[in-house]
Formats: C-alpha cells, sequence, structure tokens
C-alpha cells in the first residue's frame, strides 16, 4: 500500500500484513485481520486498491474496505431492494474479482455473475446508492456464465471478463451488452478452453487470457475478426493450467501455473523462449493458486501465491543462466544389449549387419547445477529431414533403419533452453542384407532367364487347361440355366394347376355333401385323394423353387423336436397299418428342445418318413432315432426290405438328376414321386446349416441321416413363443385324407339374401363356381380385379369381400390395403382365397389387414363356416352396442361409447365450421367445448388412434378431397379455402395419405363413371 505494507489475503486467516527492511528485505507481520478485526469473512479471495480505500472480497459473506484514514474495516451495505425497485436482491456473498471506476465498483462473484455497484462516499461508512446484476439468462447479449474470476477495463467503453466455463466476454458499457468468445472443436482459431481463470493487458495492448487448457493470446486474423494464438504444453509451457499473468519492466510475462512458474521470453510480438522454474529453484509449491499474483508498481517485485506461501522476486535481479554443458555418451545398446562401441568401429563409421534391429544411445549433458533442466536433440542425416527434440530424455532409439550411409549428429541446451552450436557427431553405416550382395544379384539374373522360360512354358500349359475349364463351366452354366428353366416352368404350371384344383376339389366337396350311390362316391373320393396328391407335388416345387433361389425365411425358435416326430408317426399310422408295417422310436433324451426352424424341421421329417412308409415293403420294419451328437441334432430314418444301388445313391440329392428323374417320368405319364421331397429335404438341411446323407446296402435296408445345429436367434425370431405341438398342412402328405368337418358343429344357416358379398377373382370358373357355393344363401356381386372391386365397393358397400391374390391392374394385397386406410371401407371383413400358401405369404395378407387366409384348394364348408362365424361375430358386436346395458355408436369403423361419440361429432363441426380459420388448434377447440387442452388430447387419442392435429389434418384433407371432385376451383383456391396455408406442406401431407398428387386424384376421380 502506499506505506510499503504488504497486503497478503488468506483462504481461512483472513488478512497478513507485512512490512519490508529496506536494508535486508526481510518481511516482518504486522498485522492479522480477522473477523474479530471487522472482517465478514476470513476466507479473503480478493484485495485492490481503489481511490481512497482498499476493497477487500470474501468468500460467502460479501465485500469490505479498509479506510486508512480511520485504519479500520468496514462492511458495504447494501440498499433496500423494495425502496430502489432493484429485484432479485443484492447478493455479494462470494466475491471473486473487482475493478474500482471512480465511485462505481465492478464485482464479480461465484455463481451470481456481474454487478455494478454506484457508491455513496459522502457518507462514513460508504452505501451503495444504486446497483444492477448482470446474469446469464439464455438471451444473445447477455453474459455467458455467472462464475467470474477476473474483471479487467480494455478501454473506457468496454471491460473484459473472464468466466468459468463461459469464455471471455467483452462487455459494452454504454449499451449493457456482452458478446462472448467460446470454445470450438472447429476452430483452431477459438480460445483453447470456457474455463478461463485470468486476465491480462500487456504494454502494447494485446489481451492475454489464461484457462485451464492454457495461456491465449487475442489477435485479429487476416479478416479482422478475434482469433486467439494457444500457447501450452506442447509450446514448452510446464503445464496447462493458469493461475495468474504478470508482465516485468522488460515486457516478459511471468505465468503461475499447477506446476511451476514460466517466464515467457519475448522479442516484439514473438516468443523466443520459455523458461520454467520449479520447487527447487526456489519456488514455495509448485502449484499456485487462482487470483493470487501481483506486480508492484514502485518495488518492480512480482508476487505469486500458491498452496505453501507465495514467493516475491524481482525479475531483473534473476541473472541469466548463460553455462552451455557439453554431451557424454555413456551407453550404447545393439538390439538392446549394452555393448562397446569400439565392437562395430569400421573404417571410422558404426557398422551394422542387417539382421541388428535396432541401436540406441544414452547420451549426459555435463551439467552438475541444472544437468535435470538440459534438453537434447538430434538428427540422422539422410535419413531424417529435421531436429527431433527430445526433452529431458537422453535416449535415442532407432529401429529398422533402411541400409546406407548415415551421419548422426546430437546437440543439447542449457537450462534456459539455450542451444548449444557444437555437435556429437557420429557416422553410421548399415550393411545391406546377403540378398542384396552383388552376388545375389547375379543369381538374381540367372533365376530370372530360368523364371522367363519356365513361365513361356507355363503359359502354354495354363492355355490348355484355361480353355478345357472354360468348356466344363459352360456346360456348367447351360445345365444351370437348363435347370432353373425347368424349375421355373414347373412352378409356374403348379401356380397354374392351384386354381385347377380348386376347381376339382371343392366341387367333389359339394357332391359328397349330397346323397350319392357308393360307387360314385368311391369315384368322387379317388379323384379328391389325387387332388390332394396333385397339390402336394405342387407345394413340394413351390418350396424347393424358394430354397433353391434363396427365398425361403426361416424363423428360429425353441422346438420340441420329440414331439414334431410323434406328431408326424401319427398321421402316417394309418398307412403304416395297411402295410403291416412295424415301426419304433428311439428318443434320447425323451424331450428335446432345439433352437431352429420349425416350418423347415416338420418338412424334412414328414419328407423322409413319407420316403421310408412308400419304398418299405409290406411286413416290414421302419427305425427313428432322434438324439443329441455333441453339439449337434442327429436324426435317422431307416427302412428294411429294400434297399438303394450304389450307383444312384450319390446322385439322390442332386437337383439336376431330380429335375431329369421328374421330367421323364412326367413324359411317360408315371406316378410324380421323383425325388423332390428328398431334394427339398436337401435343400432345407443345408438352410439350416446341416448335414444329410444316405447309407444303404443296395438290398435290405436305407438309412437317411441328418446332423443339424442349433441356430443363433434373428429379430425376428427373438419375438416368436415356444409351443407344443402344431397342425401340420394336409396337402403335405400323400395319401391322408383329411377328416370331414363334423355335421353337428357346423354353424348354423344363416341365410339372408340382404347380406351381401363381394367375390373378387379373376379366374372365371372360380368365380362362378364360388358364386354356386355361396349364391343359395348371399347375395353375390362379381369383380375380375382389384380396380373392378373397388368401384363396387363404393357403389354398393358389400358385407364382406373374398378376394384373390394374384390379379392384373390391382392385386389382392394392395386391395386389402387401401379398403383397410379407408374409413368408410374399413370395418368390411375381408378373406384372402389363395394358391400362394407359405407362411410368409400367409403373414403378410394378415399384417396388411386380412381378417382371415385361406389356401387353394380349399374345403367349400370350411369357407362356409368361416363366413358365417365372422357375420355371427359382427351381428353380436353390433346387437351389443345396440342393447340398453351399452351406449355405443359406431365412429369410423370402431365402436365407442356413445358420449365418446357425441363428443366426436361436436368436435368435426367445430373443425368444419372453422376450417379455413387460421386459429383453428387445439386450444381453440378445447375452449368451445369448454374442457381443458390436456383431456381433449387424451380423449381423441383414445378414440382415433390420432393427436388432435393429426385429426384436424384429416379432416381438412377431406375437405380437399370434396371440393377436388365437387367443384372447378383451383388446387390453390381449395389449398387456402381447407385451412392449408403452406403449399409444400399441403402436398406433402396429401400425398403421404392419398399416395397421388391432388391433381391425379381429381384427373382420376373424374375419369371413374
Amino acid at each position: 500500500d502506499d506505506r510499503g505494507v504488504l497486503w497478503v489475503g488468506t483462504k481461512g486467516e483472513g488478512i497478513y500484513l507485512f512490512s519490508e527492511n529496506p536494508k535486508t528485505r526481510e518481511l516482518t507481520l504486522v498485522k492479522n485481520i480477522t473477523q474479530s478485526n471487522g472482517l465478514n469473512s476470513d476466507f479473503v479471495f480478493k484485495i485492490c486498491k481503489g481511490t481512497d480505500e482498499y476493497w477487500i472480497g470474501t468468500d460467502g459473506e460479501g465485500l469490505n474496505y479498509y479506510d486508512p484514514a480511520k485504519e479500520k474495516i468496514f462492511t458495504l451495505s447494501a440498499p433496500n431492494p423494495v425502496a430502489h425497485n432493484h429485484t432479485p436482491r443484492l447478493n455479494l456473498s462470494s466475491v471473486y474479482a473487482i475493478l474500482p471506476d471512480s465511485n462505481t465498483l465492478w464485482i464479480g462473484t461465484n455463481g451470481y455473475g456481474m454487478f455494478r455497484l454506484d457508491i455513496d462516499k459522502s457518507t462514513r461508512p460508504y452505501k451503495i446508492k444504486s446497483y444492477k446484476q448482470y446474469v446469464y439468462t439464455n438471451e444473445p447479449s447477455c453474459i455467458s456464465n455467472n462464475n467470474i474470476f477476473s474483471i479487467i477495463r480494455d478501454d473506457s467503453a468496454h471491460l473484459w471478463i473472464a468466466t468459468r466455463g463461459g469464455g471471455l466476454n467483452r462487455f459494452h458499457i454504454q449499451d449493457e451488452t456482452f458478446e462472448s468468445y467460446r470454445f470450438s472443436n472447429d476452430n483452431k482459431k477459438s480460445i483453447s478452453s470456457d474455463d478461463v481463470l485470468c486476465l491480462h493487458k500487456d504494454h502494447e495492448g494485446f489481451l492475454w487470457a489464461g484457462t485451464s487448457m492454457g495461456l491465449n493470446k487475442l489477435v485479429k486474423n487476416e479478416r479482422g475478426n478475434a482469433a486467439f494464438i494457444r500457447i501450452n504444453e506442447s509450446s514448452g509451457m510446464p503445464n496447462n493450467t493458469i493461475h495468474g499473468i504478470l508482465e516485468d519492466s522488460r515486457h516478459h510475462l511471468w505465468i503461475s501455473t499447477n506446476n511451476g512458474l514460466a517466464q515467457l521470453i519475448r522479442h516484439g510480438e514473438q516468443i523466443s523462449n520459455i523458461i520454467s522454474y520449479f520447487k527447487e529453484d526456489g519456488l514455495q509449491n509448485n502449484e499456485f493458486s487462482d487470483g493470487a499474483y501481483y506486480a508492484s508498481p514502485t518495488s518492480r517485485n512480482l508476487y505469486f501465491g500458491g498452496i505453501s506461501g507465495f514467493n516475491r522476486f524481482n525479475p531483473s535481479e534473476i541473472k541469466e543462466y548463460t553455462y552451455m554443458p557439453t554431451l557424454w555418451l555413456d551407453a550404447f545398446f545393439v538390439d538392446n544389449i549394452a555393448r562397446k562401441v569400439s565392437d562395430y568401429l569400421h573404417k571410422g563409421k558404426l557398422t551394422f549387419s542387417y539382421g541388428n534391429k535396432s541401436f540406441s544411445f544414452k547420451f549426459i549433458p555435463i551439467d552438475y547445477v541444472s544437468g535435470e533442466k538440459c534438453e537434447i536433440a538430434y538428427i540422422l542425416e539422410d535419413f531424417q529431414k529435421d531436429w527431433i527434440n527430445l526433452g529431458t530424455s537422453n535416449t535415442l532409439v532407432f529401429t529398422n533403419i533402411p541400409k546406407g550411409t548415415y551421419l548422426l549428429k546430437v546437440k543439447c541446451s542449457n537450462a534456459n533452453k539455450i542451444w548449444s552450436d557444437n555437435y556429437f557427431t557420429i557416422p553410421v553405416k548399415i550393411n545391406p542384407p546377403w540378398w542384396a550382395s552383388n552376388v545375389a544379384y547375379a543369381a538374381y539374373l540367372f533365376l530370372f532367364v530360368l523364371i522367363i522360360w519356365l513361365i513361356n512354358r507355363f503359359m502354354k500349359y495354363r492355355f490348355k487347361v484355361k480353355e478345357e475349364l472354360k468348356l466344363k463351366e459352360m456346360e456348367q452354366q447351360k445345365n444351370e440355366e437348363i435347370h432353373e428353366a425347368k424349375l421355373r416352368f414347373f412352378t409356374n404350371i403348379a401356380h397354374e394347376f392351384s386354381n385347377s384344383l380348386t376347381l376339382i376339389y371343392a366341387p367333389c366337396e359339394q357332391i359328397l355333401r349330397h346323397p350319392v350311390t357308393e360307387s360314385i362316391k368311391k369315384y368322387v373320393n379317388t379323384i379328391k385323394l389325387n387332388s390332394e396328391r396333385m397339390q402336394k407335388l405342387i407345394q413340394q416345387l413351390i418350396e424347393f423353387r424358394k430354397a433353391e433361389t434363396g427365398h425361403l425365411k426361416i424363423i428360429v425358435e425353441k422346438v420340441d423336436i420329440v414331439e414334431i416326430v410323434k406328431y408326424a408317426l401319427d398321421l402316417f399310422l394309418e398307412m403304416l397299418e395297411e402295410k403291416k408295417i412295424s415301426y419304433t422310436l428311439i428318443c434320447d433324451p425323451e424331450t428335446i428342445v432345439w433352437q431352429t426352424d420349425r416350418d423347415s424341421i416338420e418338412k424334412i421329417i414328414i419328407n423322409l418318413l413319407s420316403n421310408a412308409v412308400k419304398y418299405t415293403p409290406t411286413e416290414e420294419n421302419i427305425h427313428i432315432s432322434v438324439k443329441i451328437a455333441g453339439n449337434k441334432l442327429a436324426m435317422q430314418v431307416t427302412n428294411t426290405g429294400i434297399g438303394i444301388k450304389k450307383e444312384y445313391q450319390e446322385s439322390i440329392f442332386d437337383r439336376f438328376e431330380v429335375l431329369n428323374r421328374f421330367e421323364k417320368q412326367v413324359s411317360v405319364g408315371l406316378q410324380s414321386r421323383s425325388g423332390i421331397g428328398l431334394a427339398l429335404c436337401k435343400s432345407l438341411v443345408d438352410i439350416l446349416s446341416g448335414s444329410i446323407r444316405v447309407e444303404s446296402d443296395g438290398i435290405s435296408f436305407t438309412s437317411f441321416i441328418v446332423h443339424i445345429p442349433e441356430l443363433e436367434f434373428t429379430s425376428l425370431s427373438e419375438e416368436s413363443v415356444y409351443a407344443s405341438g402344431r397342425i401340420l398342412p394336409s396337402s403335405y402328405i400323400t395319401g391322408i385324407e383329411e377328416k370331414s368337418i363334423d355335421s353337428g358343429n357346423t354353424p348354423q344357416t344363416l341365410s339372408r339374401k340382404d347380406i351381401t358379398i363381394l367375390v373378387v377373382e379373376d379366374d372365371r370358373e372360380i368365380r362362378s363356381m364360388l358364386k354356386d357355393i355361396l349364391g343359395e344363401r348371399y347375395t353375390i356381386l362379381e369383380a375380375e380385379n382389384g380396380m373392378k372391386a373397388l368401384e363396387i365397393v363404393d357403389s354398393h358397400s358389400p358385407t364382406l369381400i373374398i378376394s384373390d391374390i394374384i390379379m392384373p391392374e390391382l392385386d389382392g394385397v394392395e386391395l386389402v390395403k387401401k379398403l383397410k386406410s379407408q374409413e368408410q371401407t374399413a370395418h368390411i371383413p375381408i378373406i384372402l382365397l389363395s394358391s400362394k400358401n407359405s407362411i410368409e405369404n400367409q403373414i403378410e395378407g394378415i399384417e396388411v389387414g386380412a381378417d382371415a387366409y385361406i389356401n387353394k384348394p380349399f374345403h367349400p364348408r370350411h369357407l362356409m363356416a368361416l363366413i358365417e362365424n365372422m357375420l355371427r361375430r359382427m351381428k353380436t358386436i353390433l346387437d351389443y352396442a345396440d342393447s340398453p346395458y351399452v351406449a355405443m355408436e359406431s365412429f369410423e369403423g370402431k365402436i365407442i361409447h356413445k358420449e365418446d361419440y357425441e363428443l366426436m361429432l361436436h368436435v368435426t363441426k367445430i373443425i368444419a365450421d372453422n376450417i379455413d380459420n387460421d386459429e383453428l388448434s387445439v386450444e381453440f377447440i378445447a375452449r368451445e367445448i369448454a374442457i381443458s387442452k390436456m383431456q381433449l388430447y387424451r380423449k381423441i387419442k383414445e378414440i382415433t388412434d390420432r393427436t388432435p392435429m393429426e385429426y384436424i389434418r384429416s379432416v381438412r384433407l377431406k375437405h380437399v378431397e370434396k371440393l377436388l371432385i365437387t367443384t372447378n376451383k383451383t388446387i390453390s383456391e381449395i389449398m387456402y379455402m381447407s385451412g392449408f396455408n403452406n403449399k409444400a406442406y399441403f402436398h406433402r401431407e396429401f400425398l403421404k395419405k392419398y399416395k397421388i398428387t391432388p391433381k391425379e386424384y381429381r384427373l382420376k376421380n373424374q375419369e371413374r363413371p
């Protein structure tokens, strides 16, 4: 202070006052100011000289000032916030920064932002006339953080403010706005961290900011914008956490850090050297404290405080360390083993063989005072372009240096990082390997000529082999094409046969429903049985093609293998008894649950059993074995009495031979037991990553052995649930008749001509047959494709729809999607009737909205029972809705309570009445019907499964749809009349719902009759 007394603030012990002896320069404790002497708190974070006083900032207890005239500590009292009309209440609990400005104080706090205090000094003690608080409010021009560690003046109109977490702020005093400078990963010229701890403005006006990630100098870039030069550990700083910045009389900077004190030697704007000082150089400790730094303007002493006291020094009295050490080679290593240099010297060079993978040197700078601060740098000329600085490390390591001659230069610096001009030089030579010697090159020439000769011979031979392989590939490709063509042909024929089989199978069932003679019944049953056999062959062909083309999907789940085998055996019991075939089943263990695809396992087991039953002679045996062998499921089906010749065993699973045999048998009219079942088994086993083989002596027995590993669950299979038992498709088993439906369980006939059923089928004969079957009870409408069906639905509103899938113009799946997506038709039950009878096709049909899926050929009574059940369920729901026990209504195809129905009618009317009102919103509707916005949202979501805004949009789109059909107004006029103001949004939402543009929708509906 003015008396030469040093003020030292501490964290917990108040303020210590020291006087200095001018001769000895020793400090003597004068006084210790604590709470007992008037301080608000013994934790002092800031001491600052004002005009006639000293300001003291404390942690948690606000602001004090010391009056030298009265030699007394005073507390600065705050005004009444109500009387001064200030909010919030003044809170100066943690003061970290103070900037006096005449009768104004700028205060930085920890957590409460920045304050401007206008002081009334005409009274004693001082009072605050007025104040203003600046806090973070998320506004663009507000302060970026409320934790302030330093405030300094930039010029008369601006302040610089350091925040912890909010970067650097520049405050415009006149308009009271802030601009912030924040850290950015994408901008290397931004400040190095948002954690700014201290600030300093040097003699040239440049701002220096100390952060927790290094020192920053604020400059202007080429475009005149603010840019920061970063100085950190990679630049030579002892540590990146900066606590204080001071400038000495020579304009060098002194920086206190978390690990030592740094001196930045500057020449103009450039930093020529960074010298670090540590505890061993006389520092109180390597770690310094926030805010504890001061430069005396009179004595030119610098003061830095840390965790173990403080340091005081005059930079001009610190002598420059000029001693330049010499280098001493202390150790030499080859392949990590210590060696003598003389052992490797040859003609004045350190010479290494190519087998020496590494060599290293250890140097010691000869400086007994500050040797640990000396740095070493080196360059291996002709191998490296730049000097490599090792810092204080003293070991040079070289690995895998290529052959050649090099010159190693090593130099060192003194403790002040001044580099010596003298180099330690070592010539180095790396010998080539033996394969790069002159003798080796001669051998290479000889080998080269020999190789050319051999290559010429090889090329001739290779050309010959290539031609042979090409012929084989062409033959293989031709076989593949023939195989694919046959498979495609038979599959297409199979699909065509499905419709024909429907026209055979269904009439058979109709005939058998009426009294007929035994001979006619016998013939009809024969026709029916053979249609079932034909359907099995069709199904196998389709499955075989899917497996061959990679389109067969599998669903991994836990499957009870033993239960499937037992169930499959039950299906063949009648045939086994007819042929007097005995069988044995051995399961070890008795229950085997396996992770695999259920459908594929079923088909494999049934085809193997079917093959065994067919080819086992009367009164012979079938043996089935199921067990776990290692980590695989092993299944074996063996039949006695007949074998397979060895020459046929290799081709029994061959897909080419299977189709060839099938083609030959069909051409001569033989029964189509062609081996497609075994080929399908092979394809399914391959898909399950398993193996299948056949063993036979060619005379008395044949055995098929299958090994299948467990599969991992897929995302689809994780949803599958293990269930015991499953009904297998009867069309997959030859010779097993479908059990007739018990007439006692047939639903009661609901013969009502007021019920209209729409039959959608492109095959005229099947359409006619369905009309004959259903026409006795219901009114039948017909459509040959999906587009025609849509027209009939619009004009007649059928009670129920039966549709094929494969049709021209619009198929059955797309028809279901369109009907189920429209509110006026979503309630109509739909039955899909198709020859596409895989489980994937059935799942697809049900997922798009079909109520049932029946495979062709179908059982007429099955279809009738399903229709009657659907109609009865519809009637039950409607009767329940009309009963006196409930008050229900139908809204958009959904049965809801009458009160909800009336609410939705009211909501719909409000939307319709205000369709073009810009103020139409959820709040508007809620206000009109006098309920809360949240309750309205919950109700509409519960009833329609849409949000209120989605429902408003759907009503507006319906209004658009109506105007497009019934008026000639332009699309823009219709858009605005329906409450849409954004053309892009309108077209996007219309396209999302109707799948076509408004213009296309109008043209399409105008063309419709």
